[in-house]
């Protein structure tokens, strides 16, 4: 099993005994029963596994070259750039920023 529990101070602390995986399994359903030595009850605790952002994103391409025309009117599209993140639901986000600041450029911080 995944989990562990001990008593503790009065009440029974559920411990990780092995690794999550997210890609694997998405939630868990453990029975925890409380006893005195005569009597008992039990109850359900749902445990659900968040997924680790565990990948960069990734450019399509190393590097991009571009060539414009000075005469291209402002708000024309030069290029779009696109990477992919291999995680999966927020964590596959992707927002783009430009670094250096000059004023010519702009990205659009989702599409690229």
């Amino acid at each position: 099993n995944r989990f562990a529990i001990t008593s503790q101070s009065g009440g029974g602390l559920i411990t990780l005994a092995l690794p999550l995986d997210y890609k694997q399994e998405r939630q868990y359903v453990l029975t925890v029963t409380a006893s005195d030595g005569t009597r008992f009850d039990t109850v359900q605790v749902f445990i659900n596994v968040t997924d680790a952002n565990t990948h960069r994103p990734v450019f399509q391409s190393s590097h991009y070259t571009v060539s414009v025309s000075e005469d291209k009117p402002i708000g024309t599209s030069i290029v779009t750039i696109s990477a992919t993140d291999e995680d999966t639901g927020e964590n596959a986000r992707i927002t783009y920023i430009l670094d250096d600041n000059i004023p010519q450029f702009r990205i659009d911080p989702d599409t690229g």
